[in-house]
């Protein structure tokens, strides 16, 4: 049993850095586009990170919560519609301690 949980646990983190690494993309609506997410140097999602259908939020150690993906009904919590494919900080949350 413990094996198994071992090996979710693995695909589940190669899945997230394949998403965070843009070997997976988001999907993008016709009237979007299909923007290309860009890398941002430094940037890391410890201590972790959430997907969901077309956007991706991560958490970081200084209890922030960034966003990114598309944003068509303001998803991201930024104040905005934008589609977002570097990660902006979402507004008012702090001190996270899981997402």
């Amino acid at each position: 049993m413990k094996a198994i949980h071992d090996i979710r646990k693995i695909i589940f983190i190669f899945l997230c850095l394949m998403l965070l690494f843009g070997i997976i993309m988001p999907v993008a609506s016709a009237e979007q586009g299909a923007n290309e997410p860009t890398i941002i140097s430094g940037f890391t999602t410890e201590p972790m990170i959430s997907a969901g259908r077309s956007y991706t939020l991560a958490l970081k150690n200084n209890g922030t919560v960034w966003a990114w993906g598309i944003n068509n009904v303001g998803q991201l919590g930024d104040g905005t519609r934008e589609l977002r494919s570097t990660p902006v900080q979402v507004q008012n949350l702090n001190n996270v301690i899981a997402i």
